[in-house]
């Protein structure tokens, strides 16, 4: 699900939704399956991506945040220097 649709902002969805939720369908495999540099683990990547939360100020669960970091500053979610072992696909992560 795209960031800005779990910002809970209540708007149509639109194919630019699904583009970045391919994205993620894309690392998330990656991440499972193709080796890489990362000091962090996978699951610690995956809970800093996908499982973040936050409360806005009428008690609604939030989420979105960290997959929004994840485009402006991958370094925040992946770590620093991250790259994958394949290289069609660290070129692609790294347009």
């Amino acid at each position: 699900m795209s960031s800005f649709l779990l910002k809970g902002t209540h708007t149509i969805h639109t194919i630019q939704d699904d583009m970045e939720s391919f994205v993620y369908i894309v690392l998330y495999h990656a991440l499972c399956y193709l080796g890489h540099n990362g000091q962090l683990t996978v699951s610690t990547i995956f809970i800093n991506m996908f499982d973040s939360e936050e409360l806005d100020t009428d008690g609604t669960v939030l989420g979105g945040t960290n997959k929004k970091v994840l485009f402006n500053n991958p370094a925040n979610i992946l770590g620093y220097g991250f790259q994958f072992h394949s290289e069609p696909i660290d070129i692609w992560w790294n347009w």
